[in-house]
């Protein structure tokens, strides 16, 4: 049977290893944020005809999102 600090030592490692496979995927999680934050900026930008109802309706811009 194991001691009490084997049991200790091989729990200590898994968290060492959770915590690492966490912050990948916090800073994964992050970079994808500021991808999407580039593309919706992108997107606001480059609409120039939220005022027209009919391209409203196909346009994600938040512009269009919210007036119609």
């Amino acid at each position: 049977m194991d001691s009490i600090e084997q049991r200790i030592s091989r729990i200590e490692a898994r968290l060492d290893e959770t915590n690492k496979r966490i912050d990948t995927l916090t800073l994964d999680m992050n970079r994808r944020f500021e991808d999407m934050a580039k593309r919706i900026e992108s997107i606001n930008a480059d609409c120039k005809r939220y005022n027209s109802k009919d391209v409203a309706k196909s346009c994600r811009c938040k512009e269009c999102y919210w007036k119609h």
